[in-house]
């Protein structure tokens, strides 16, 4: 699990994975849990960016084909790079990375980090993205929360 911050249905349903209508569900199901914490903490709720999407699930497959749980991808890219290489121009950005096959093991292993949970919850941010690619070998597959503020 990892974090890094830069400048520049219901909360806890499981999560269906597998081809495009269930990716539509699983960034839904992300979108409501994230808001639901967010809103009782008294921060503003996110919205969904394609943008954040892509640069998230690019780094959730480089990942999970990698078999690697870290905030650089393979190619040397940051978290940065890879946002503004989507097309989102960032004043604030984060990412989160959990070895998750849903959406309530990502969210209940951010919440249990006080690091995580502060980026999580952090006022700054206005978007979200998410990716997710599963894993082989009956490892967990990759969940990554990409956030940032225009």
């Amino acid at each position: 699990m990892t974090t890094l911050i830069s400048t520049g249905r219901g909360p806890d349903a499981p999560a269906t994975t597998g081809g495009p209508a269930t990716d539509v569900d699983l960034r839904t199901e992300m979108l409501i849990s994230a808001n639901f914490r967010r809103v009782h903490a008294g921060a503003r709720p996110l919205h969904p960016d394609a943008r954040l999407d892509r640069a998230a699930q690019r780094h959730a497959a480089d990942l999970a084909v990698h078999d690697l749980l870290q905030q650089d991808g393979t190619d040397g890219s940051s978290p940065w790079r890879r946002v503004r290489a989507a097309g989102f121009a960032f004043r604030f950005a984060a990412e989160l990375v959990a070895p998750a096959d849903s959406v309530p093991q990502a969210m209940q292993q951010w919440m249990h980090s006080d690091a995580h949970r502060a980026v999580l919850l952090d006022g700054r941010f206005t978007h979200l993205g998410l990716g997710y690619a599963p894993a082989g070998g009956g490892a967990p597959g990759r969940c990554v929360l990409t956030l940032g503020q225009v």
